[in-house]
């Protein structure tokens, strides 16, 4: 089968920057070149950042598209980005961008008993616990599989429609979790690893 990417971009006020609309068109160029399919998909009109990215995955569902990518609607990066984030031979990963502020950091939750980092040498991505959904890029087969191993998280949502809360706000353990760092807990406990990849990506 051949890939897919189908990228999710929840945009709350209907608007992405300038930078955004330049680098998923010029990704459309690279997916071309490699002979995969490329849709663009956005959300809007409803500040509730789970709720979006929850309906994404369910339109994503409908679809036939093997590899579905999130990318924030003020999220740049260069081209060739999200192709080389769907070859990679791993469930979810994620382009690592620093935080909006001068201290460089990264919003990136590292494995606690780990006490040095070291990139595959195969793949040259690092394992992580937890990172950002702001360019993330998770599988068809990873999705399908937290849905069908909870189904606990079916609900209806506002229209009705049969959604999975994978992405949620939660509390674990008396820490306080984002819906992007929930979904990562999630899916590791279900075997999948979470990997950033490094690099020249940041914001406009």
């Amino acid at each position: 089968m051949n890939k897919g990417l189908w990228i999710a971009v929840p945009a709350y006020t209907g608007m992405i920057t300038c930078e955004t609309a330049t680098a998923l068109n010029v990704e459309l160029y690279h997916a071309y070149e490699r002979n995969w399919a490329y849709q663009v998909q956005f959300y809007q009109q409803n500040p509730i950042i789970s709720y979006a990215r929850n309906y994404l995955v369910r339109k994503f569902l409908e679809s036939d598209y093997t590899d579905m990518i999130f990318v924030d609607s003020d999220v740049a990066f260069p081209g060739g980005t999200l192709c080389k984030l769907a070859d990679y031979p791993v469930a979810i990963v994620g382009a690592a961008y620093p935080y909006r502020n001068d201290t460089g950091e990264f919003p990136i939750r590292y494995i606690e008993e780990r006490t040095e980092l070291w990139a595959d040498p195969n793949t040259g991505l690092i394992e992580v616990a937890g990172l950002p959904a702001g360019c993330l890029r998770i599988t068809r087969a990873c999705i399908e599989k937290l849905c069908s191993s909870h189904p606990e998280l079916l609900y209806a949502d506002m229209e009705g429609n049969q959604t999975y809360s994978l992405f949620e706000f939660t509390r674990e353990s008396g820490q306080f979790f984002g819906e992007d760092w929930a979904f990562c807990n999630l899916a590791r406990k279900e075997g999948f690893k979470a990997s950033s990849l490094y690099g020249e990506f940041g914001l406009p």
